[in-house]
């Protein structure tokens, strides 16, 4: 199945919009060298639009703050605080990942003596509508039938991007595992943020190294080349 993505000029009035002044585009979420960032353009759009698509689900129907909201396109693509920080500054990367666990669509983990320092992974397609139930039930005075409905709708309008969500889980996941393996075998706990610097050189695996994703984005890769 087609599915549209996010342009890369789209992707930048997006930026441009929910963090003004800072001068955000695209390009800024990619970096070859560091794991944390994307490793290539194609995939900002790919996750851009995957974490864009499922906030507006969440904004029509008035299920989402606006610091989840503005940062969702960007933590499906960038996994790291320290990472995050440097892109929309400390503050609304600390509430914009909270207020995205706390909606059961990301899962993250404090590190070091003071627990400031979080990486985290995009859960996948069938945790993500599981989360968001647990989230809609504690959070909103809704009739079980409102909340089937509002999960029904989740299916029907997002499940075109399901695949794509599940890649994107499964490479932020390796990547959360490892870290957290490799930090926590460390005799004496480094500080996270040093840590995560030093362990994030190297490219992580495109979203495209997949062939359901190819499939499923092959006419989108095709345009941008045109």
């Amino acid at each position: 199945m087609y599915i549209p993505l996010l342009s890369e000029k789209e992707i930048n009035e997006d930026l441009k919009r929910n963090f003004p002044g800072l001068g955000l585009t695209a390009e800024d979420l990619i970096d070859e060298k560091n794991q944390f960032y994307a490793p290539c353009l194609e995939d900002v759009l790919a996750g851009y639009t995957a974490g864009r698509k499922l906030s507006e689900f969440c904004l029509e129907r008035r299920l989402i703050r606006w610091s989840p909201y503005e940062i969702s396109g960007i933590a499906f693509v960038v996994y790291s605080f320290p990472a995050l920080s440097n892109l929309v500054g400390r503050d609304k990367a600390a509430q914009g990942i909270e207020d995205l666990q706390r909606m059961g669509i990301i899962k993250a983990k404090r590190l070091g003596l003071l627990k400031r320092r979080t990486i985290h992974y995009v859960k996948n397609f069938s945790e993500i509508g599981k989360g968001l139930r647990k989230y809609i039930s504690n959070s909103y005075g809704l009739e079980e039938s409102e909340i089937r409905g509002i999960l029904r709708e989740f299916q029907e309008e997002l499940s075109p991007y399901k695949r794509l969500v599940d890649r994107i889980s499964e490479i932020s996941k390796n990547l959360f595992d490892r870290f957290i393996r490799d930090f926590e075998s460390q005799t004496e706990k480094p500080d996270p943020y040093n840590f995560m610097k030093d362990w994030g050189n190297g490219r992580r695996p495109s979203i495209f190294e997949s062939r359901e994703v190819q499939e499923m984005l092959i006419f989108q890769r095709l345009s941008m080349f045109r």
